[in-house]
């Protein structure tokens, strides 16, 4: 199936602990439901530069994602991992490179700000470029 941007209903939401934050309750995500693999944005840092805090949980295992954005023009956004830290199930084997296809995958679809369809005052477009930099 894919991953898909969407909100989540208000009877399935539920707040998710994010190591070393607090507990986050998303009302939308990026997610790969039949893969059960889905990333939430949970902070933005607005000092230059602009830093986004992102949950990427991962075969039950939640990936705290630094990402730097970068608008390069009206219709091209540009993401950098700053970080990717396994928060929790330190003890589960993992191959990284996996996890960062899905990653890279997951946000390809989130583009500029995990909407499907442009709001009137947002700048995503059906036409947004998307520029994944790991």
């Amino acid at each position: 199936m894919g991953f898909i941007n969407e909100p989540i209903p208000r009877n399935m939401m539920r707040p998710y602990k994010i190591p070393n934050y607090r507990e986050v309750t998303p009302g939308r995500w990026t997610i790969d439901k039949e893969r059960n693999i889905f990333l939430f944005h949970y902070w933005k840092d607005i000092d230059p530069p602009h830093i986004d805090y992102f949950a990427f949980y991962w075969n039950d295992i939640c990936f705290k994602a630094v990402m730097l954005s970068s608008f390069i023009d009206g219709y091209t956004i540009k993401w950098t991992l700053m970080s990717l830290d396994q928060a929790d199930h330190k003890e589960k084997s993992i191959n990284k490179q996996d996890v960062l296809n899905d990653l890279r995958e997951a946000f390809m679809v989130y583009g500029v700000s995990g909407y499907r369809f442009p709001t009137p005052n947002s700048i995503p477009r059906p036409s947004t470029k998307v520029i994944i930099s790991f």
